[in-house]
């Protein structure tokens, strides 16, 4: 972010760095809860969290994003309900 660059988010490695308090998830749930995103996609659909969603990840994307739509085995789409 200081080179003027943006920073590629990876889930699994900032779930791990939250997990382990390395990380402020908080931006980013705050982010999620006000409906930053236009929708998410993920790999599963599992509540409380994942490999790569911690729980108030997982929390705060179920309550901004209520619509679920499944597009395949191992892919869900979360849209906002309006």
């Amino acid at each position: 972010m200081r080179a003027g660059r943006p920073v590629i988010f990876e889930p699994a490695i900032v779930t791990e760095l939250a997990s382990r308090g390395r990380w402020d998830q908080e931006p980013l749930v705050n982010m999620i809860r006000s409906g930053g995103f236009a929708f998410m996609i993920t790999t599963e659909d599992t509540p409380g969290g994942s490999f790569h969603r911690t729980p108030a990840v997982d929390a705060a994307m179920r309550e901004a994003y209520l619509r679920v739509e499944r597009f395949g085995p191992e892919l869900w789409l979360h849209l906002p309900l309006s």
